[in-house]
Formats: structure tokens, sequence, C-alpha cells
């Protein structure tokens, strides 16, 4: 059966990482022909990744639709307040996100910045809880704050160099593990919230957080095979660079060799302002909008309009994340078999008819969006899973986390930005149903807009990323070394 995921391909050679990987005799060539035949991740890698998820979802990435309440019973925010920070925040932090995938690139070390992130995350999270954080200008700048200190994008990028790029579909059943935590962790956190208030839930985000830094810390390598190997090689440009502007050669072409390899600023832009990439990051950020709303307000929702209890909201995410995990665990079957357009526009499907079901239920039937979160697992899960392989496909050598990271702060930080300040005013002017009708129908129309370009335009990312490797495989074989990172 033809596969529809694009071929992955690195036309260099790459010595494994040697707590990555169980086979590290010898230096491996990953093309598309010995892909099959490379070394898949050990098993204690695979565990320890796994575990970073896990303690990922339950901290902080779990604070996300908690906090919408704690905002608004403890602090008492208003729903446009609330919109205001869960919108611009993510503008705050969009520059800095992109930053440290850049650094990250830049030193080699994603290491040192997930750890200098997680520390600050955790102190400015934990600063919220105090009494005297009530003011809604102190609450935004920390909120702001927290975001930009988020390193989720870095991680993801660590992982793929576990992975490699003949396993790089297994990412999903890496991720799987950020759901199973999200799911315990807003159940525990709907319980204790019910019972002992906010302070208990702020309790465990601190200690989870704390762990993971633990983590950190102790079991990654200050810099992977892989790093290493880019760090080494840019040393060595940099003392041919020096060695040249000391005692010039015409006949010695070393310094131009050097100037394209292996970080090349042009190799970044040219991948990113492709009319496609723009296409595709236009679509998944307005998905991630409407993602970002439900997030931000579901929960508001449920309780002012529905009359729900907070355990039953966290109920919904138990529900969601259930439905999602065999999606994350057959991820690479899934986009082998479906490819990127046919699993985004599931996503669209899903997540329009879910969040227009929203807006029938009464107070009476609230117990029925149980039912309509198993369609929220297929979003929730779809649309990460084919965000960062749709990034790594993309990315130049040497740039993976800067990728990784600017896709990352377009969709999530500038999607996810918009969606909410809108629909925080939208809310707080014509309610909660309203706002959730108006959303799925939107939804409709970007499938129908999909689907449309795909059928006249013919369109489709699968036929992009396919083609790209394609011309990267043939200027290799054309050009070399110096022609790699050109595209």
């Amino acid at each position: 059966m033809r596969s529809h995921s694009p071929p992955r391909t690195i036309t260099t050679t790459i010595s494994p990482n040697f707590y990555l990987r169980d086979n590290n005799d010898d230096d491996q060539q990953y093309t598309l022909d010995t892909a099959n035949d490379a070394a898949a991740p050990s098993q204690q890698g695979l565990l320890f990744f796994k575990t970073l998820y896990f303690l990922e979802g339950f901290s902080a990435t779990n604070f996300g639709r908690f906090a919408v309440l704690y905002f608004s019973k403890e602090k008492n925010l208003s729903l446009t307040e609330i919109g205001t920070i869960q919108g611009v925040t993510p503008f705050a932090a969009l520059g800095a996100q992109v930053f440290w995938g850049w650094l990250a690139d830049e030193i080699q070390s994603r290491k040192t910045v997930m750890v200098i992130c997680k520390f600050f995350s955790t102190v400015l999270l934990m600063s919220l809880a105090f009494p005297f954080v009530e003011s809604f200008t102190t609450i935004f700048i920390l909120s702001a704050a927290i975001s930009a200190f988020r390193s989720t994008p870095v991680l993801d990028a660590h992982t793929m160099d576990l992975l490699g790029p003949p396993h790089a579909t297994m990412y999903g059943t890496i991720r799987m593990w950020s759901a199973i935590s999200m799911a315990l962790g807003a159940v525990a956190v709907g319980q204790m919230t019910d019972f002992y208030g906010f302070a208990m839930d702020f309790f465990l985000y601190g200690s989870m957080m704390t762990l993971q830094l633990v983590a950190l810390l102790a079991g990654l390598p200050k810099r992977t095979d892989s790093e290493h190997e880019i760090y080494q090689q840019l040393l060595h440009q940099h003392k041919e660079h020096d060695a040249k502007e000391i005692e010039p050669d015409d006949n010695d072409d070393t310094v131009v060799e050097a100037s394209v390899e292996p970080h090349q600023y042009n190799a970044l832009g040219d991948t990113l302002m492709r009319a496609s990439v723009i296409y595709w990051l236009s679509e998944v950020s307005i998905l991630w909008a409407g993602m970002s709303i439900v997030d931000s307000f579901l929960f508001v929702y449920m309780q002012q309009d529905l009359q729900a209890s907070t355990l039953l909201c966290g109920y919904t995410v138990g529900v969601t994340v259930l439905c999602a995990l065999p999606i994350f665990h057959y991820s690479k079957e899934l986009l082998e078999w479906l490819g990127h357009d046919m699993i985004l526009m599931l996503s669209m499907a899903s997540f329009s008819t879910r969040v227009v079901g929203y807006s029938y239920l009464t107070p009476d039937t609230v117990q029925w969006i149980l039912l309509l979160e198993i369609l929220e697992g297929v979003t929730a899960s779809c649309v990460p899973i084919i965000m960062v392989d749709y990034a790594d496909c993309i990315a130049p050598k040497g740039w993976s986390t800067t990728i990784q990271s600017t896709v990352n702060a377009v969709i999530v930080r500038i999607g996810g930005g918009v969606g909410p300040l809108i629909a925080g005013a939208v809310m707080d002017a014509y309610g909660g149903r309203a706002m959730f009708q108006g959303l799925g129908i939107l939804a409709g129309l970007l499938l129908y807009l999909h689907l449309t370009v795909m059928a006249i335009g013919g369109v489709a990312h699968d036929k992009f990323l396919y083609n790209l490797q394609e011309e990267r495989m043939e200027k290799a074989r054309g050009g070399g070394r110096k022609l790699l990172t050109t595209v």
C-alpha cells in the first residue's frame, strides 16, 4: 500500500547519541533507501522522554483551562479581562519563543534552554498563588512572563532528535503521555478544587514542574551527538574563517564552503517564506485559534450557563484524553496511511461538529458534553501530531529547534492569541451559546475552503512535503554538501 507520508531523508552522516540509540557502533547514513534499516531509539531514551512529557502535561500545561476559573473565582476578573490575558499574553511571548529556539540551535544545547525556561516558568507560575497578586495588571504581566518561558517546542525538537528521521512518526506515542497526565491531572485538580480550593492545585503544579526540572538536569547530557557534531563544525568553521582573514589564499575555497555549512540563515528564511508553508501555517493557526477559545472559555460556559460542577469540567478532559490515546498510539500508522491533509480535515470536521453541539446543551443535558468530548479527542491529538511532524519535515539541517519554535509560535501564540482575545468580548456581549455556534460555523467554512483549494487548485500539503524532500535530495546529489541548506 502506498504511503501518504513524505520521505524522511538526511544526506549527511549522523552519529547516534549514546543514550538515545541501542546501536551506536557505527555512524549511520539516513537515506530514502536505508531509512527502514536504521537503529530504533533505545527503550531507556523513550521512557525518559515519556516521563518528561508526563510531567509537562501534569503541571503547567494542565493549568491552562483551570486558570480561567482561578482568575474568575479567586481573582474576580471579568471575562473581557480574562480574554485579554488569554489572548494578548501569547503575543507577548511570540518573540521569546522564537528566540529560545534560535538560541538552542546557535549554542547547540537544547538542555540549557529547557532548564532556564523550566526554572523561571515554575517560579512565575507559583507566584500567581500569592494573595497580594490580585490586580489585572499584575496578573497580566505574570501570565505574559510565564508564556515567554514555555519551552515545549524545544522539547519537541529534542524528541525528534531522539527518534531520528526514520522513526519521526513515532512522536505521537511519546506525546501520548502528556495527554495521559493531563487527564489524570484534570480529574485530580477538579476534585481538589471542589473540596480544598485552588491552593492545593498550585502545590501539585509546583511539585510536578520541580520534578521535571530535576529530570532535565540529571537525565540529559549538555549536547546530544547530533548537536555536538554541528557544534564542532561551527567551531571549525569559525577557526578557518579567522585563519583566512589573517592569511587569505585566492586558490582555497574553504571559506566559501564554510559559509553555507551547516548554519545558513537564508535556508531558514527560504523555508518559512514558501507559499505552501504560509498556507499551512494560516490554516492550522485558524484551527488552533478555535481550540484556544474552547480551552479558555469552555469551563466558564459550563459553570455559568450550564451550572456544571468543577468535577464535571475535569471529567471532560479525562474523556478527551481517553479518546486521544489510541490516535497518539497509532500516530505513525495514521500519518503513513492518511497523510497531513486528511488528518487536518478530520480535525476540522470534528471541531466544527463539537463546538456547535455545545450551543445546544442545557443545564438538564450538560452531562452529554462528555459525548461531545470524544470529538475533542480527535482534534486535540491530531493537530499536535501533524504540527510537529510537518515542522520536522520542512526543517533545514541545523535549524530543527528554530523551525519547531517558529511553527509553534505562529500557530499556538498568534492563532491561540487572536481566538480568546476576540471570543472574550463576544461572549461578554452575546453569551457563550452564540459564541460557540459562530465558532462552529467558521470551522466548517475553513474545512470547505480546504476542500475547494485541493479540488480546484490541486494544492495539497503532502504533495508539497514530498516535492520538498525530492528537491533537497536532488540538490544534495548534484551539488554535494554545499547545496544542502539552500532550499
